[in-house]
């Protein structure tokens, strides 16, 4: 909850606190709200797919190498839905839940494009789960709850001018 600006449970800015210069411009209505987790409740920012965070400096994480960590839960069987994306025109990655397949996680790359959705990736409704993703030097992997799901060799991760990195939606997709 450190750096998270709110008016209730509106979140109406965020800022890195480890150096200030990603900060989050919201989108839509981002919520804080309290959660439930297995070690206790704690404060959380709900998005809903169509809210979240442009943030500031993308060029920072214009990297060769990437590993995203997020923890989430779906609270309904909806597909087409962006934990977190670098990503436009089919450039860049997206990690969240597939266009097609609901409650199954998508790791998208591209140059050459390759959306992996493992089967064994498909999350339960509420429950919390913790995504790696990983990509370098061409290969990409994706865990859930630490366990490997999938895995791919021959990718690529190619950036375009204009790519936004987005937290909780898809630039665009709103």
């Amino acid at each position: 909850d450190e750096g998270v600006s709110a008016s209730g449970s509106n979140v109406t800015g965020w800022s890195d606190i480890s150096d200030g210069r990603n900060n989050g411009t919201p989108v839509g209505s981002p919520q804080l709200v309290n959660i439930e987790f297995p070690a206790g409740v704690r404060q959380a920012i709900r998005f809903d797919g169509s809210s979240g965070f442009d943030l500031a400096n993308t060029a920072d994480l214009d990297l060769s190498a990437i590993t995203i960590y997020a923890v989430m839960r779906t609270n309904a069987s909806n597909s087409s839905r962006i934990v977190i994306a670098h990503y436009r025109d089919v450039v860049g990655f997206g990690l969240g839940i597939s266009d097609t397949t609901s409650r199954r996680v998508k790791w998208f790359t591209s140059q050459p494009v390759n959306s992996m959705e493992p089967s064994s990736a498909t999350l339960n409704v509420g429950d919390f789960v913790t995504l790696e993703a990983n990509f370098s030097g061409g290969r990409k992997e994706l865990y859930v709850d630490q366990q490997f799901t999938g895995g791919a060799v021959g990718t690529g991760l190619t950036y375009g001018v204009g790519n936004q990195l987005t937290v909780g939606y898809l630039k665009g997709n709103r």
